[in-house]
C-alpha cells in the first residue's frame, strides 16, 4: 500500500523530520525490509532505533523512529511509542482498503489451525479477487497484523488477517 510519511506522522501524532517520502508497505526487520519500504523502528528486546543505518543501506523509503534518534539522509517520523504507532499505521491502512465497502476482511483467530485456515481462505478468495492478500506466514500478532494491513495492494479486494491472542480479552 502507498503511504507518505507525512501520512504516518498525521495518523501516529509524530513529527517529521525531513522531506515527505513515498514508501511501498512498511518493514519492523531490516533482514526482510524490501527497497523503497518504510522501516518501523519498533523498541522490544532489540531497539529498532539502532538498525537505521541497516535501514537506510536497504532502501527503506523513510523510517518510523522513537523521538530524537532521527539519522541524517533518512526522512524519519518521530513518535512517542513506535509501537503505538505501528498500530495508527495498521488502523490507517484498514481505513484506506478498498475492501470496506464490500466487507471483504475476514479475520481468522483461534488456538490452532490459524495459519492453514487463512491459507486456504486465501486460495479461495484468490479464484474470485485478483487482488486478494493475506498475512505473510503466521504474522498474526501486535505488529503482524498492522504489517499485513500495511502492506496490502493498493488494489486489494479481499483480505485475510490471522490474529492470534495472548490474554483473556485481547
Amino acid at each position: 500500500m502507498r503511504i507518505t510519511a507525512l501520512d504516518v506522522a498525521t495518523c501516529a501524532g509524530g513529527t517529521l523530520v525531513g522531506e515527505d517520502a513515498v514508501a511501498h508497505g512498511i518493514s519492523f526487520d531490516t533482514r526482510t525490509l524490501e527497497p523503497g519500504q518504510a522501516f518501523v523502528a519498533v523498541v522490544g528486546d532489540r531497539d529498532g532505533n539502532d538498525y537505521l543505518s541497516a535501514a537506510q543501506d536497504g532502501g527503506a523509503a523513510f523510517a518510523v523512529v522513537s523521538r530524537g534518534r532521527s539519522i541524517k539522509g533518512l526522512p524519519c517520523v518521530e513518535v512517542d511509542d513506535t509501537s503505538a504507532a505501528m498500530t495508527a499505521i495498521g488502523r490507517w491502512s484498514r481505513s484506506r482498503l478498498d475492501t470496506n465497502a464490500a466487507g471483504r476482511v475476514i479475520g481468522v483467530t483461534g488456538s490452532a489451525g490459524k495459519t492453514s485456515t487463512k491459507d486456504f481462505i486465501l486460495a479461495v478468495l484468490r479464484s474470485s479477487f485478483r487482488h486478494a492478500h493475506g498475512a505473510f506466514k503466521s504474522f498474526n500478532n501486535d505488529m503482524g497484523v498492522p504489517v499485513t494491513m500495511a502492506n496490502a495492494p493498493d488494489e486489494c479486494d479481499a483480505i485475510v488477517l490471522e490474529m492470534g491472542m495472548r490474554g483473556l480479552g485481547e
